[in-house]
């Protein structure tokens, strides 16, 4: 526990430093030459570099899954519980962000909440077939709207 709360306190101190450091030039940059997302591309290479010094990992039933992994981290965390999972489909986000674009546009989402899948008497190993059956599911509730 104390390596952890030391580890922590140090990437809380070298993130504050970047911030500082880099944050301010950053922002005049973005101004001076309009690039907007100049700061965000900052803001992730920080966030990338505090799970790279902590060794960020997800740990669910002894299996170890890169937090990138989300569905198999949301699957086996819902399995572990044995909760189910409540599947929910959104549509227009896309329009609203298209790939490689640094502006927001407004649009109006569309949002479906499924029937909960039920994860009870379930183990790790069914987590494959829990995950086909979300996407199947949320599949069908965009294919129905």
């Amino acid at each position: 526990m104390g390596s952890a709360c030391v580890r922590s306190s140090v990437v809380y101190l070298l993130l504050s430093l970047y911030i500082v450091c880099v944050g301010p030039p950053a922002l005049a940059i973005a101004v001076l030459f309009r690039r907007p997302a100049l700061p965000v591309v900052l803001g992730v290479v920080a966030v990338r570099l505090a799970r790279w010094i902590l060794g960020i990992r997800c740990r669910v039933e002894g299996l170890a899954h890169v937090v990138g992994d989300r569905p198999a981290v949301y699957c086996l965390m819902a399995i572990a519980a044995q909760v189910p999972i409540v599947p929910i489909a959104i549509r227009g986000g896309r329009a609203a962000m298209p790939k490689r674009s640094a502006l927001v546009r407004p649009v109006v989402p569309d949002a479906c909440i499924g029937p909960p899948i039920e994860t009870s008497g379930m183990t790790a190993d069914d987590r494959d077939r829990l995950m086909a059956g979300v996407r199947a599911r949320m599949e069908t509730m965009l294919a129905s709207r």
